[in-house]
């Protein structure tokens, strides 16, 4: 039989055994989870920020003609902050929308693409002679366009700025769905989601049909207006308060 003194000897020897184990099995936690968090990925702490359009924004026309926003809750700081996000370009902007007959997003445009930014846009073949499109004036001002004309409509309002940060948008650029609808636009820069959709648009400017620049140069008295509030100046009145 096992006497009192070799049972307690045997108890501590069995305690240091398990304290041993217990205490290595925590280092090599430790260092194993030191050594993925080093190894990881690095966090991607990419943008993502919303916009909405709302039956509670307030339509200011006033403000909207004077280019002004009026608070949080005014269509045209939406517009504003939208624009705010083209208006970051300075290597290349990608538009792809179905309907653009807002003059705001068209001097916008044509804005960036005079300060040597590569835009490309395209667009629904069926809507470019639709009333009020700007089309025709963003062609003539040079920026490349392309059109597809299929038995499938080219429903897409999305534009990528520098291949880095996507505006996704539930509307079409006109001034109807800016003070009238309830819409959303998405800002994004997940590295994932924005090559997709970099993809994607160089897949459908590859397929598509170019756009003949008008043989005319049209100006801002050739430009129908009738579905804007009233003119907007040079994009550059986003850096003003």
């Amino acid at each position: 039989m096992i006497n009192s003194e070799t049972f307690k000897k045997v108890c501590m020897f069995s305690a240091k055994g398990i304290g041993w184990l217990l205490y290595a099995a925590f280092l090599e936690y430790c260092v194993h989870s030191i050594t993925m968090y080093f190894l990881q990925e690095p966090r991607d702490e990419s943008e993502v920020d919303t916009v909405f359009f709302t039956e509670r924004d307030y339509n200011c026309w006033s403000h909207i003609t004077m280019r002004k926003p009026c608070g949080q809750k005014c269509s045209y700081s939406r517009l504003r902050k939208i624009l705010g996000v083209m208006d970051k370009a300075k290597h290349s902007l990608d538009i792809c929308i179905y309907n653009v007959t807002s003059y705001d997003f068209a001097l916008c445009i044509l804005d960036i693409h005079k300060q040597g930014v590569k835009v490309r846009l395209i667009t629904d073949g069926y809507r470019i002679k639709g009333t009020g499109s700007q089309i025709m004036y963003l062609a003539s001002g040079g920026i490349p366009i392309r059109i597809i004309q299929s038995g499938r409509e080219m429903h897409h309002k999305f534009f990528v700025v520098d291949r880095e940060t996507l505006v996704n948008c539930s509307f079409n650029w006109t001034m109807q769905a800016i003070t009238g609808n309830s819409e959303d636009a998405v800002v994004m820069s997940d590295k994932v989601i924005v090559e997709k959709f970099v993809g994607h648009f160089d897949a459908l400017w590859n397929t598509a049909v170019p756009f003949e620049k008008p043989e005319k140069e049209l100006t801002d008295g050739d430009i129908d207006q009738s579905t804007d509030a009233a003119q907007l100046p040079s994009c550059s009145i986003l850096q003003q308060s």
